[in-house]
C-alpha cells in the first residue's frame, strides 16, 4: 500500500507573495503617504496607513482590482523551495482571504504557482487557519501571522516568517524563519 504524503499549508500574502510590499508602493503613490514596511507593526495595519480600519479595507479592495494586484511577485527562493518540496509534500493553499478573492488569488497562483497545490482554502478574515489545520491532518502551517501561527499551536508544526508585525515574543511551538531556504533546511 502506497504511503500518502503528508500535507504542509501554506499562506498565500506575504509568505508566498509580497503583499504588503506592493500595497505599501501603491498606498503611497495613491494617498500620498509614506509609510515604509517596517512600519507595520502589527496585524492590524491602520494606524500606520494613518487611516481608520474601514477606509484601509477599502483602500486594499481597490489594490485588488486594480492591475497592480496582478503583478505580485514569488517571494525570493519560494517557487523553487515549494517545487522541491511538493516531492515529499501535499501542498494546500491555506488563506485568510475571503471566498471573493478566489479568481484574483487563483489567477496569482496559475500565475506563479502553477499546479503545486492540490486543495485551496478560503478561510475568511475571521476564519480558523488552526481548524482547517485538524480538519486535513496538516503536517506544517505556514504563515506571516502570529495569531494565525499561535491559534494552530497543537495542531500541527508551525511555521512564522519573520516580519514587522510579528516581532513580538510569541508562544513556544512556533520556528521563526527567514527566508524560503531556511524554512526548506527545517522541511527536508
Amino acid at each position: 500500500m502506497k504511503k500518502l504524503k503528508p500535507v504542509i499549508a501554506v499562506d498565500a500574502d506575504d509568505t508566498l507573495w509580497d503583499f504588503s510590499g506592493a500595497f505599501t508602493r501603491y498606498h503611497n503613490r495613491m494617498y500620498g503617504s509614506a509609510v515604509r514596511f517596517e512600519d507595520i507593526r502589527d496585524y492590524e495595519w491602520a494606524d500606520a496607513y494613518g487611516c481608520g480600519e474601514a477606509e484601509l479595507v477599502g483602500r486594499i479592495d481597490r489594490f485588488c482590482e486594480s492591475d497592480k494586484h496582478g503583478k505580485l511577485q514569488p517571494m525570493p527562493g519560494c517557487r523553487e523551495v515549494l517545487r522541491q518540496l511538493s516531492e515529499d509534500y501535499i501542498l494546500h493553499l491555506l488563506t485568510a482571504r475571503g471566498s471573493q478573492s478566489r479568481r484574483r488569488t487563483m489567477d496569482l497562483l496559475d500565475a506563479h504557482f502553477s499546479g503545486l497545490f492540490s486543495e485551496h482554502h478560503f478561510v475568511g478574515r475571521g476564519g480558523s487557519k488552526a481548524q482547517m489545520c485538524l480538519e486535513h491532518g496538516v503536517h506544517s502551517f505556514i504563515d506571516d501571522a502570529l495569531h494565525h501561527a499561535e491559534s494552530a499551536i497543537g495542531a500541527t508544526r508551525v511555521y512564522l516568517f519573520d516580519r514587522p508585525w510579528n516581532r513580538v515574543p510569541h508562544s513556544s511551538g512556533i520556528t521563526r524563519v527567514h527566508s524560503w531556504d531556511e524554512l526548506y533546511a527545517h522541511l527536508r
